[in-house]
């Protein structure tokens, strides 16, 4: 799971084990070090399913806003990289996943106002 609070999560599926990313942030960590992070955390999950009391085979991935973006990215790149044994389940909470720059009234309003 990427996201603030993880336990809330593992509340809604009891023998849940959940495991938060501490994935490093932009700007100082730009693209793609944030989405490595995750992804070098859900391998790391699977190479430690045993020590962790993880069932290899189901193994999932969420977030919640930027932790959504981070989880869709997860599971894409698990996808396309072929991991083995494949995700049970993404679970994106209200994901950040496309806005464009100047795509919305309030940012094209907003945009040159000191902060």
């Amino acid at each position: 799971f990427f996201l603030n609070q993880p336990y809330i999560y593992g509340a809604l599926i009891p023998g849940t084990v959940v495991v938060s990313i501490g994935y490093r942030l932009a700007p100082e960590h730009p693209y793609p070090i944030p989405t490595d992070d995750c992804y070098e955390g859900l391998v790391w999950i699977q190479d430690n399913a045993e020590n962790l009391r993880v069932d290899p085979n189901k193994i999932a991935v969420g977030g919640c806003s930027a932790g959504g973006l981070m989880a869709a990215a997860t599971t894409i790149r698990a996808r396309n990289e072929n991991f083995q044994p494949t995700l049970k389940a993404s679970y994106l909470l209200v994901p950040w996943l496309n806005l464009p720059v100047g795509s919305t009234n309030s940012w094209l309003d907003f945009f040159d106002i000191p902060g």
